[in-house]
C-alpha cells in the first residue's frame, strides 16, 4: 500500500500518504497510555502497541480498529 503510519507521545496515531507526502488521517487517542510501537502486518492491516497493554489491530481500508488485544506482562526471574 501507499501509506506510512507514524504515532506521537500524544496517543495519536497518524497516517501518511506516501504518493503526496500529505497527512490524510488522524486516529484520535488510539490507545490510552503512550504508543510504543507500530506494525504493518501485510496490506490489509496494522498494529499498535502500548503502555495500556493492548494491541490494536488496524484496517488500511478505512482506518477503524477491527480487534483489541489486551495482555498483563510478568517478570521473569
Amino acid at each position: 500500500n501507499n501509506y506510512l503510519v507514524s504515532v506521537g507521545d500524544d496517543n495519536d496515531i497518524y497516517i501518511w500518504n506516501l504518493i503526496t507526502n500529505l497527512l490524510i488521517k488522524t486516529l484520535k487517542n488510539g490507545h490510552v497510555n503512550k504508543i510504543k510501537c507500530v506494525e504493518s502486518m501485510n496490506e490489509l492491516f496494522f498494529a499498535t502497541g502500548a503502555d495500556d497493554n493492548k494491541i490494536n489491530i488496524w484496517k488500511y481500508e478505512n482506518f477503524t480498529n477491527s480487534l483489541n488485544l489486551e495482555f498483563t506482562l510478568t517478570e521473569l526471574n
